[in-house]
């Protein structure tokens, strides 16, 4: 095999933890160690064995092929860059995106406006007053006690607290508007597990 050829082939590109190899991880692929990879082989190692394989996965069907590859590291891409006002000031470490650690102290210090690092009721009530969201579902209408056609102070707490405890029963959950959006720390479009727990802290009981 032309050597470039087999250089092409066995290159790995890692994004945000997710290791796209096709059509092979090279000598990892190499299960049996007899030297070659088959087709098995090369089956095997496409399968998803991450999270963030398993979002690259749209089709569910356990592989991560070429084009999801693809997407997946347009998609990272895109959600490296910083873009809206909030993330700007969220992003303290200046790497172009806003992680996890990153979206939780955000919220904590926008909440807590005295500083005094305790959130209390009236904090948290001023700064949901100041929230708001057009309402573009039934779902979302649900919540709309007030019928003015968005989702503001304790009408967005309760839709978001709700929404975290589908993400806790279901293990994510479609971002469907601007609030939830402010918890997607990864822009992939879903709010998992680690995000859902922000969303509930900055929520707050109810």
């Amino acid at each position: 095999m032309n050597a470039k050829l087999f250089i092409a082939m066995t290159a790995v590109v890692c994004v945000a933890g997710v290791s796209y190899a096709w059509p092979f991880r090279g000598r990892a692929a190499d299960r049996n160690r007899d030297g070659r990879v088959d087709a098995r082989e090369r089956r095997m190692d496409a399968r998803v064995n991450t999270p963030a394989e398993a979002r690259a996965d749209k089709d569910h069907d356990g592989v991560v092929e070429p084009a999801e590859a693809r997407r997946a590291r347009l998609a990272v891409k895109e959600a490296s860059v910083v873009n809206r006002p909030w993330e700007v000031r969220a992003d303290v470490n200046h790497d172009g995106k806003v992680d996890l650690i990153e979206l939780r102290k955000f919220h904590r210090s926008t909440l807590d406006t005295n500083n005094d690092g305790i959130i209390n009721s009236s904090e948290r009530r001023a700064f949901w007053i100041l929230r708001k969201s057009k309402v573009n579902t039934p779902a979302e209408a649900k919540y709309d006690s007030d019928g003015d056609g968005f989702l503001t102070g304790d009408e967005a707490r309760h839709f978001l607290r709700d929404r975290a405890t589908l993400v806790a029963t279901q293990g994510k959950a479609k971002v469907s508007n601007p609030l939830e959006a402010e918890f997607d720390a990864d822009h992939d479009g879903i709010i998992d597990p680690a995000e859902a727990e922000i969303m509930k802290d900055t929520v707050g009981d109810l």
